[in-house]
C-alpha cells in the first residue's frame, strides 16, 4: 500500500489486496495518523479491496471519499467520529449491508447491485453520510443493528422488536428510552455504554451475554412479568453496579471472559501460575522464587495461548503485555511483547498497544523475557524468576488465532476499566 496527501488534503491510498487494520499490535495507528487533521478528501485507488479497522478513524476535517469497484469491505471504526464526511462517492451504483445483516433484504435487487459493500460496528459512528443514507439507526425488518448517532439521549423507534448484538457499543449513550415493541436485546449492545439507568417494557423475553457489560449503569427495572417469562444472561450486567436476582447469578463471567467473548474466543480464563512445590535458589533468602519457564512452556505447547499484564504500582500504569504461543513451524516459544500508549491526557480510557518485538525462545531461556531483579545465575539458567504476582495477572485462551494484536487489546481495555489510576 502507497499513500500520500498533497497540499489541498487530499490522501491517495493505492495498492492491491486488504488495507491493514489499524487496532494494536504491528499496527497500532494508521500511518497518516498525525496529520489526520489536514486530511479533506480520501481517493482509494483501484485494487484495494478491503478498507481496515480504524483507518480514518477521528479524521474530523474529512469531507468525502471517493471508492473503486474493487471495495467490498470497510471494517470497523474505519470512518469513527469523522463528523464532516458528507459524501461516499462511487463509480457504480452500491448497495451497503451491514455486517450482521442476515435479513433476506440481503438478497434482494438492492443488494445484488453491481458494487456491494460490507461495513462492520462504528464504522460509520457520527457520520453524516450515514445519517442522510438511513437516519439515526440502520433497522431492517424490525431489527435496529446500527446507530449513528452522537447524542447521548436516545429514543428507539417503536416497531423495533431486536436490538442486535455491538449495536451500541463503545458509543457515549447515557440513556436510552426502548419501544413497548422490543422483544429482545442481543449480545454486547450497550457494551461499554455510559447509561445510568435503564427501564425495560414490558414486551422484553430475552437479553443476551454481555448485553450491558462494563457499562456504568447502577439501576436496572424490569416489568413485573419479567421473573416469569424473560431469559436473562447470567453476564448481561457484567461488570456494572447492578446485582441480578438469585436465580441468575450462578456462574457469573467475569469482565475479562466478557472481553475475551468480544472477540468471538473458546476456552479464555483467569490464570494461577503456581508450582506444585517451593522453589529454592541458592543465594537468595526471603524472595519466593516460581519455575514458571516450565509452567509456561508446557500450557502452550498443548495449543493455549497465555497472555500476561504487568503494571508498574509506584506510577499506576501498565507497563507492558506479553503473549506467548508455540510456533509449530519452528518449534519454538512465540513471545509477542506490547507497550501501551497513554493519551497525552493520561486518559487511560484511550490506550492504544504499541508493538515492540517478536521474540523466539526454548524452555530453558522463555523466563528470561521477564527483566526481573534476582541474581545473574538464575537469569542465566532461565528458569527461575521472582515472584510478582502483585504487579501481575495472567490469562490463557484456547484460540491461538488471536495471538499478537486483538485480544491482547481487549484485555487491556477492560483490565483498565476495573483498574483506574
Amino acid at each position: 500500500m502507497y499513500w500520500s496527501l498533497d497540499e489541498e488534503g487530499t490522501l491517495c491510498v493505492s495498492g492491491s489486496g486488504k488495507m491493514p487494520n489499524y487496532a494494536c499490535g504491528t499496527n497500532p495507528l494508521p500511518p497518516w495518523h498525525e496529520i489526520r487533521s489536514m486530511i479533506r478528501q480520501v481517493e482509494i485507488g483501484y485494487g484495494i479491496t478491503e478498507l481496515g479497522i480504524r483507518a480514518f478513524e477521528d479524521c474530523r476535517n474529512l469531507e468525502t471519499v471517493y471508492l473503486p469497484d474493487s471495495v467490498r469491505r470497510i471494517h470497523s471504526g474505519c470512518f469513527y467520529g469523522c463528523t464532516k464526511l458528507e459524501d461516499i462517492c462511487t463509480a457504480e451504483e452500491t448497495a451497503y449491508r451491514f455486517i450482521y445483516d442476515d435479513t433476506e433484504e440481503s438478497e434482494k435487487a438492492g443488494w445484488m447491485a453491481k458494487q456491494r459493500v460490507v461495513f462492520g460496528i462504528n464504522s460509520f459512528y457520527a457520520v453524516p453520510w450515514a445519517l442522510h443514507r438511513w437516519g439515526l439507526y440502520y433497522i431492517s425488518e424490525g431489527r435496529l443493528m446500527a446507530g449513528f448517532s452522537q447524542e447521548q439521549s436516545i429514543v428507539i423507534p417503536e416497531g423495533v422488536e431486536t436490538i442486535g448484538k455491538f449495536a451500541f457499543s463503545g458509543m457515549p449513550v447515557r440513556e436510552v428510552k426502548f419501544p413497548e415493541s422490543l422483544c429482545r436485546i442481543e449480545s454486547f449492545a450497550f457494551e461499554s455504554t455510559g447509561i445510568c439507568e435503564l427501564y425495560f417494557p414490558e414486551n422484553l423475553r430475552y437479553a443476551g451475554y454481555g448485553a450491558f457489560a462494563g457499562s456504568a449503569l447502577k439501576k436496572a427495572v424490569f416489568p413485573v412479568s419479567y421473573c416469569r417469562d424473560m431469559e436473562l444472561d447470567p453476564g448481561v450486567f457484567a461488570g456494572t453496579a447492578v446485582h441480578l436476582p438469585v436465580r441468575w447469578k450462578r456462574n457469573m463471567p467475569s469482565i475479562y471472559e466478557i472481553a475475551a467473548c468480544s472477540c468471538g474466543l473458546t476456552g479464555f480464563s483467569r490464570l494461577f501460575l503456581r508450582e506444585k512445590k517451593a522453589t529454592a535458589s541458592k543465594g537468595v533468602i526471603g524472595i519466593p522464587l516460581l519455575h514458571t519457564g516450565r509452567a509456561v512452556f508446557s500450557r502452550i505447547r498443548r495449543g493455549g495461548v497465555l497472555i500476561c499484564i504487568r503494571w508498574d504500582e509506584e506510577l499506576k500504569k501498565v507497563s507492558e503485555v506479553k503473549s506467548f504461543r508455540w510456533n509449530r513451524e519452528y518449534e519454538l516459544a512465540e513471545v509477542y511483547i506490547m507497550h501501551p500508549c497513554y493519551g497525552e491526557d493520561e486518559n487511560t480510557e484511550r490506550v492504544s498497544l504499541r508493538s515492540d518485538s517478536c521474540t523466539y525462545l526454548d524452555e530453558d531461556d522463555i523466563i528470561c523475557s521477564f527483566q526481573d531483579a534476582v541474581d545473574q545465575e538464575q537469569i542465566q539458567s532461565g528458569k527461575l524468576r521472582v515472584s510478582s504476582h502483585a504487579e501481575e495477572e495472567w490469562f490463557r485462551s484456547s484460540d491461538r488465532g488471536n495471538f499478537g494484536g486483538s485480544l491482547e487489546f481487549e484485555i487491556l481495555e477492560h483490565w483498565l476499566k476495573q483498574h483506574p489510576a
